[in-house]
């Protein structure tokens, strides 16, 4: 979660305060292991994955109608620019203001505008440890929202790898490039 950039829209912070949230995962990006360990109650976290783009809209805005959730979550990157039409999005974003929810769109430049924050995401470099990759380096860049253009260089390390090894100094860690 990136609490630095808005607390009040991050799972763990939204759910401690006794909000809903809910997260639709057509990327198939949710790491439930990383959520875990960042305080997200996965059992209070309804995580949807959709077979497609016009289901993941039709579920984000059965569940605004509703007045169901106070955030959520649509993580549509990685789908092509044609799945997602741009005026589908600023009808969910709509719904949303007028439910008095947030809505996080995570994807392509065409969410950037519709959403109330969007972030994108990109692989920068792989973390290597004696010829094991044990993570890699994201740059998270807001594309929307209170701080728009605002990024974050990240390193992220896989829960079963030689991270704790390199990170006590045993083993030199190097980035190799995208």
């Amino acid at each position: 979660c990136l609490s630095d950039w808005s607390s009040d829209v991050c799972s763990s912070d939204l759910q401690a305060a006794g909000g809903a949230a809910a997260w639709i995962d057509l990327a198939r990006a949710v790491d439930p292991l990383e959520a875990a360990t960042r305080g997200v109650s996965l059992a209070s976290l309804p995580i949807i994955a959709p077979l497609h783009a016009r289901e993941a809209i039709e579920i984000c805005g059965a569940l605004l109608a509703a007045d169901a959730v106070d955030l959520v979550v649509l993580d549509i990157s990685g789908v092509r620019a044609t799945a997602v039409r741009f005026d589908e999005l600023e009808r969910l974003a709509a719904r949303a203001r007028r439910a008095g929810a947030t809505l996080l769109l995570m994807g392509n430049e065409r969410a950037e505008v519709a959403a109330d924050l969007s972030l994108t995401c990109a692989t920068l470099a792989w973390i290597v440890a004696e010829h094991e990759v044990i993570g890699r380096t994201v740059q998270i860049s807001l594309g929307s929202g209170p701080r728009a253009g605002s990024s974050l260089r990240w390193s992220l390390y896989h829960a079963t790898s030689a991270h704790e090894e390199q990170r006590i100094g045993r083993v030199p860690a190097t980035e190799v490039l995208c």
